[in-house]
């Protein structure tokens, strides 16, 4: 990471950016702030099953973790390593997390050679984004999928390549399951390394495939708790409760960000429309988080928490779209 350690003058610095990655979760760190909580109307919930998770591996007590909590044993069990208690301790992890993932974001965008104004943009757009502040430090296992979508971004050419998704995915998936919305991501990249050799997105899919199978089978095999017998199937009371409940709608367009909602808007509008476009890979794994969030919509709670991978891609589209923008457009539009 020493290349964005070394910023010209004008680009915000890397020290503040993780600064900020470690603040913006601060106030709802172990929904400690009753005022915030009580103004939120929040309560615990899936909480308390990634703390059993921590609690079985300290103790070795019998677990009381149904599926498919029972399966996301990742990310506890590195808590479980931390002398603190197990909430604090899993909220350690997903902040460091989830700075990592604002250290690979800076990186990647770094690389594309923006303007300052365009890199601050994005880095802080993606920092100081809604699920960052109300996701990040209140007991769930959602920065795991965020930093894997920013390895996936920023390691593109060696993860489009079978042996290295294989890995990937193995170790993606026992961390939680939505990672496998990548794989469209990835298969598209290797399309775009070797575009006159087919082959070689198809063995990307089936090596990615193969590796969340492997995830899926060892999740399901070394998930402490016998009641793990379960699996996502849309139903219509999910989609009823889902539809009818207020905070639906709003959580659409706070999980999407502003980056998020300005790619949607420039794709219905059309100004601009080619530039994105010319960016389709991206559009893909922007696209396969809109799509969990509509399996969520249907089979599951849908909240922000499906839409804050896809903020990996929405902020690279957006970072390119004003980019070419500030440059007037060069004929794409």
């Amino acid at each position: 990471m020493r290349q964005v350690l070394c910023l010209p003058n004008g680009y915000i610095r890397p020290v503040w950016i993780l600064i900020l990655a470690f603040l913006v979760p601060l106030p709802r760190f172990n929904r400690h702030c009753e005022w915030l909580e009580s103004t939120l109307k929040t309560k615990a919930s899936d909480d308390v099953h990634y703390i059993n998770l921590i609690t079985h591996r300290r103790t070795g007590l019998p677990p009381t973790v149904r599926a498919p909590f029972a399966y996301r044993f990742l990310i506890p069990y590195m808590a479980a390593r931390l002398p603190f208690g197990p909430y604090t301790s899993l909220n350690m992890i997903n902040i460091c997390l989830w700075a990592l993932a604002c250290a690979y974001m800076m990186l990647y965008l770094k690389g594309l050679g923006l303007s300052a104004t365009v890199f601050n943009a994005g880095t802080l757009f993606f920092t100081c984004s809604f699920p960052a502040f109300y996701y990040t430090a209140i007991g769930y296992v959602d920065t795991w999928p965020v930093l894997c979508a920013t390895w996936a971004l920023y390691f593109w050419p060696i993860l489009a390549k079978p042996l290295p998704v294989f890995l990937f995915f193995t170790l993606a998936v026992v961390g939680k399951e939505s990672c496998m919305a990548l794989l469209p991501f990835l298969v598209a990249s290797a399309f775009v390394q070797n575009p006159a050799n087919k082959s070689a997105a198809i063995k990307v899919m089936l090596a990615g495939l193969a590796g969340i199978l492997a995830a899926t089978l060892l999740a399901r095999g070394l998930a402490p708790s016998h009641k793990t017998d379960f699996i996502w199937l849309p139903n219509l009371e999910s989609m009823k409760n889902n539809l009818l409940k207020i905070r639906t709608l709003p959580s659409l367009f706070l999980g999407l960000g502003i980056q998020g909602t300005v790619v949607l808007a420039v794709l219905a509008i059309g100004r601009g429309r080619q530039v994105l476009m010319n960016q389709w890979p991206l559009l893909v794994g922007f696209g396969g988080f809109l799509v969990l969030w509509g399996f969520a919509l249907v089979a599951a709670y849908a909240d922000a928490r499906p839409l804050w991978p896809a903020m990996v891609f929405s902020t690279s589209l957006f970072c390119h779209y004003w980019a070419v923008a500030r440059n007037g457009w060069q004929g794409n539009h």
